[in-house]
């Protein structure tokens, strides 16, 4: 059993495949005692992306052993819910990192201090430092909530904050994550029946596991002593900004409904109604009847259960 099972999911996203693995190595050349499995998921590129890292991922499992490849091939471009599921389902980690591909590895043995937090601390989700990739500003450490209704108003902790002013040996409960890089135990992942598959193409998908998790009481810890760097918006950036309001907002109301009931979660997503409407007007998100939209969406799609079959990745084709 591999020590971390990282998953990233790639797609046309030839210019971050150097980045992402190079930095990574690199990092791994620092604790070279752990065993790192990497999940690598291509989503029916079409600029080069999956020859790229089939290349790199075969020459450093030729040359590396402290770290293993795969890479997973599906037979048509699915959902980041789907892949990052897939990707889960074919690791064999007792911690899983799912990180996004527009990330960079800086901190040398962060792994080591993930392991080390991980036995100390026993947590359930573990969070690093998200800083942005060109300066030393905080994008989040950890995701803050409200409490009842307003628990689905989350502000991301610390953010735009001078890192290098911060007490560096902070760890501190929080009650999300942000999704560019969060570990999660594999049992808890497995026993929360992965991301919701409804959720596509992307958006809201991590909020929603973390939701699902809080049944279960997990210890979710945050920490200025791991820290990971992240480009925002990299993988995103095509997608018009309609389009991706859109869907955050249905998967919002999806969450909402599924983990407070369907009576109380529609309620709570009419309440959320007239805000909703003006920020999407307000932040240039498009007309606010996206917003009645996407709650037409759920409440179509409300009697859906989440249902995840993993056994349907077999069909995926594995490099490694």
């Amino acid at each position: 059993m591999y020590d971390i099972s990282i998953i990233s999911v790639f797609q046309d996203s030839k210019d971050l495949v150097d980045t992402f693995l190079t930095s990574l190595t690199s990092i791994l050349e620092t604790s070279p005692q752990l065993k790192i499995e990497v999940v690598l998921v291509d989503n029916c590129s079409h600029d080069g992306t999956f020859e790229k890292l089939y290349y790199i991922r075969k020459k450093i499992n030729q040359n590396k052993s402290n770290i293993y490849i795969k890479l997973i091939k599906p037979i048509t471009r699915r959902s980041l819910s789907e892949n990052r599921n897939a990707g889960a389902y074919n690791t064999n980690g007792k911690i899983l990192m799912f990180v996004d591909s527009d990330v960079v590895f800086s901190q040398e043995k962060f792994f080591e201090k993930i392991i080390h937090i991980w036995n100390q601390e026993k947590p359930d989700i573990l969070c690093p430092s998200i800083l942005y990739v060109n300066n030393n500003r905080v994008q989040s450490i950890g995701v803050k909530c409200g409490a009842g209704i307003l628990k689905y108003k989350c502000d991301m902790f610390m953010s735009g904050q001078n890192f290098d002013l911060l007490n560096k040996d902070l760890m501190f409960f929080v009650e999300m994550v942000h999704g560019a890089a969060f570990l999660i135990s594999s049992d808890l992942f497995f026993t929360l029946k992965g991301f919701d598959e409804e959720m596509m193409p992307f958006n809201f998908e991590e909020m929603d596991l973390i939701f699902r998790s809080h049944k279960y009481k997990p210890r979710i810890l945050s920490a200025t002593k791991i820290i990971i760097r992240h480009y925002g918006s990299a993988t995103s950036s095509k997608i018009r900004k309609t389009l991706k309001g859109y869907y955050f907002v249905r998967h919002f109301f999806r969450s909402m409904i599924l983990n407070e009931g369907q009576l109380k979660g529609t309620l709570f997503s009419l309440i959320y109604l007239i805000p909703l409407s003006y920020v999407f007007w307000r932040d240039g998100y498009g007309s606010p009847l996206y917003v009645l939209k996407a709650l037409s969406w759920v409440m179509k799609r409300a009697a859906n259960p989440l249902d995840i079959n993993f056994s349907a990745k077999k069909q995926d084709i594995i490099y490694g």
